[in-house]
């Protein structure tokens, strides 16, 4: 091991090094409109139930 490992001697870093980074911005613009959608759509069906 390279001195890289937690208590259980899973090495942290991939045999590639540290993994690459996460796109978080993109991933909020993706959910937030989804969530949106989600909400929308509930609303639509509460209001044709009559609820």
């Amino acid at each position: 091991s390279n001195g890289k490992s937690d208590k259980t001697g899973v090495e942290l870093d991939g045999p590639n090094g540290p993994p690459a980074a996460v796109p978080e911005p993109m991933t909020l613009l993706l959910v937030g409109p989804g969530m949106a959608g989600l909400v929308w759509l509930r609303a639509r069906r509460r209001r044709s139930s009559g609820v």
